[in-house]
Order: C-alpha cells, then sequence, then structure tokens
C-alpha cells in the first residue's frame, strides 16, 4: 500500500523591513507584493511604470519602497561578523552572521552598531550602508504553521476466530501544532469518502485528539480509512488506518508515516516504516533489510530514478525530509523474500 506525501509550500517571500505596508519581493516568479489594509498589489518588476498609473493609491507606497527595492536588487555585499572592516563606497548590504558589537560598522551618529543573539534568533540580520554610514535592519523570519498527526497504532490486527476479535478496540489520533494554536471550534476531523474524492467532517470533535473506535460508523465495508485533521487549506494532516485479519492466506504491506503525510512550506521530517503481514501475522521481524525496496514516484523523473536505485535492497524504514518531495510524492514498498 503506497503512501502519498504532499509539501504545501507556499512562495519564497522576503519581506522588506521599516514599510508602513506588508511587502514582500516574490524571488520566484519576479514580483513585489503589497499589502495594505487587506487589499493585495502584485506588481512585476517590469511592470512598476505601468501599475503606478494604473493605480495612483500606490504612488505613496511605492515612492518609499523604490529605494529599498532597488538596494535589494544590487544583492549581497557579503557576510559580517564582528572583525569584518567594510571596503569601497557606494551601496553595500552585508549580512550578519554572528552577535557582537560591529565597530567598523558605524550609523549617522558614529555609534557602532550592535547585534544581540535575541535578534539573530527572529531576524535575518542585514547592515545596509552608502558611503560607510550604516543602518541595521531586521528582517523577519516567516515562520510556516504546520500541523503533524501522530498515532499509537495504525492497524487493528484481528485474530483467526470465526467472529474476528482485533487486538485493540480503538486508536487515538493526536495532532502537535506548530507555531500557532487552535481555539474551539476550529478544528475539523474527516474521513475520506470510498470513492477517495470527498472529506465527511465526524461532527462533535473538536479537540487535538480524535479516538478512532474498530467499529465506527465511518469504516463501512472498508479495511482501511483515510482520516484527516483540518485547521485550513494549508494546515492539516492526515493518516491511514488499517484493519488486518488473521488467517487469510495473503500478504500485506502496510506503510506508516511517523508524523503523518501533509506537510507544509518544506517542514517536511518523518520515517516512513514497512510492516509486511502474512495471514494477518506481523513477520516484519523475520524478514532481512535487504528484501525491502523504496520507491519514489513524483515529477521529478530523473531524481525519482537516482532516488529508488539508492534505495533498492535497502531497509525496513527510510527518513524523508524535504529534498525528497517536491510538491508531491508517493513512496511505496517492495517486500521480496522466499519464505
Amino acid at each position: 500500500m503506497p503512501i502519498t506525501l504532499q509539501d504545501l509550500s507556499s512562495l519564497s517571500l522576503l519581506p522588506i523591513p521599516d514599510l508602513p505596508v506588508t511587502t514582500f519581493i516574490n524571488e520566484d516568479e519576479d514580483k513585489m507584493i503589497l499589502i495594505k489594509n487587506r487589499q493585495v498589489f502584485n506588481i512585476p518588476f517590469g511592470r512598476v511604470a505601468d501599475e503606478v498609473i494604473n493605480n495612483p493609491s500606490l504612488q505613496t507606497i511605492l515612492n518609499d519602497l523604490s529605494n529599498k527595492v532597488s538596494n535589494l536588487q544590487l544583492g549581497i555585499t557579503g557576510i559580517a561578523d564582528p572583525t569584518t572592516n567594510p571596503q569601497g563606497t557606494g551601496f553595500q548590504r552585508y549580512v550578519v552572521s554572528v552577535p557582537g558589537t560591529y565597530n567598523n560598522f558605524r550609523d549617522a551618529d558614529g555609534n557602532p552598531l550592535v547585534v544581540t543573539q535575541v535578534e539573530l534568533d527572529q531576524n535575518i540580520v542585514e547592515f545596509w550602508g552608502k558611503d560607510n554610514v550604516w543602518e541595521k535592519h531586521l528582517i523577519p523570519v516567516l515562520k510556516a504553521s504546520f500541523a503533524t498527526l501522530t498515532a499509537d497504532s495504525q492497524v487493528f490486527l484481528f485474530d483467526g476466530s470465526l467472529t474476528p476479535v482485533p487486538d485493540r478496540t480503538q486508536v487515538t489520533l493526536t495532532v502537535t501544532e506548530h507555531d500557532y494554536t487552535s481555539a474551539p471550534g476550529d478544528i475539523k476531523w474527516q474521513v475520506l469518502d470510498e470513492d477517495g474524492i470527498n472529506w465527511n467532517t465526524i461532527f462533535g470533535e473538536v479537540s487535538r485528539s480524535l479516538v478512532v473506535p474498530v467499529d465506527a460508523s465511518y469504516w463501512g465495508d472498508q479495511n482501511q480509512i483515510t482520516i484527516r485533521y483540518y485547521y485550513s487549506d494549508t494546515i492539516n494532516d492526515q493518516m491511514t488506518i488499517y484493519k488486518v485479519y488473521a488467517g487469510k492466506s495473503n500478504y500485506t504491506t502496510v506503510i506508516s508515516s511517523t508524523f503523518g503525510d501533509t506537510f507544509l512550506n518544506g517542514n517536511i521530517n518523518t520515517t516512513l516504516t514497512a510492516y509486511f503481514y502474512f495471514a494477518g501475522i506481523n513477520i516484519t521481524d523475520q524478514i532481512p533489510d535487504s528484501a525491502f525496496t523504496w520507491t519514489r514516484k513524483s515529477e521529478d523523473e530523473e531524481g525519482d530514478a537516482e532516488w529508488n536505485a539508492a534505495h533498492a535492497n535497502h531497509s525496513k524504514s527510510v527518513a524523508i525530509d524535504e529534498t525528497m518531495v517536491f510538491r508531491i510524492a508517493t513512496f511505496n514498498c517492495d517486500v521480496r523474500f522466499t519464505p
């Protein structure tokens, strides 16, 4: 049973400091994004003049922005530490690497610029200077809010009796919220329908954990269901729960993910583990690692081929990070061995 991981990455946005408006440089699409009073302006760099003519309300904003955009387009002069001695005249832009007092970078009053560890932890710190007069700029780091799901188990294992009895009566899913806190009523727990198209809300479930009974009505006649924690279109995660029956002479491979299978803004850090069942019995530990071959399918066919070659006859588990998923990737594990 393959597992599909999604990276719901937003655009790469670089905030511009010290403006009375929320302002970003979108480096992916070579445009400016200005947000003021809930109005959004998307301005390609090559059409700034046209946009100002067509929308006079932008004039005030762009007057303040023009110098800063020009500075940004000049690029980074270098990386600064307290021993760095800037050379030359004209505009220069340094990225600060460590806290300290920068005696060679002085403001208009002749005072050295000082950078604290707290500033570095919370911002990209840059020195902007012209003709050796310097300003410190703090560019807030845009933290991505995202959710990760974990479960005490992803499998209900039924025995081989005439009326199969599960090894547990319920499993519990728990969500961890990163860089945000949901309020009562913000959360939805949903089940994917049998057609794999629509999400049906489980009414009355609004906490950060969900108990999934083995006999819940939303199972229907299915032996696997996919459940989603939903906070917003960009903050959600999902996990699949399985029923496996002993006594049925078939093989079943179940792939679990330690932190769900939907990720935001490249925050991908999960481990996939393949569990192999024969006749409902977990025999994973009896199979050598070399019997497990992992494959990836994504938009990057060349990268998939390289990844697949590196993970053939690999191991029962594989660590997945942001370098392995661009937008969406499906991972599968093929187990081949002689009983």
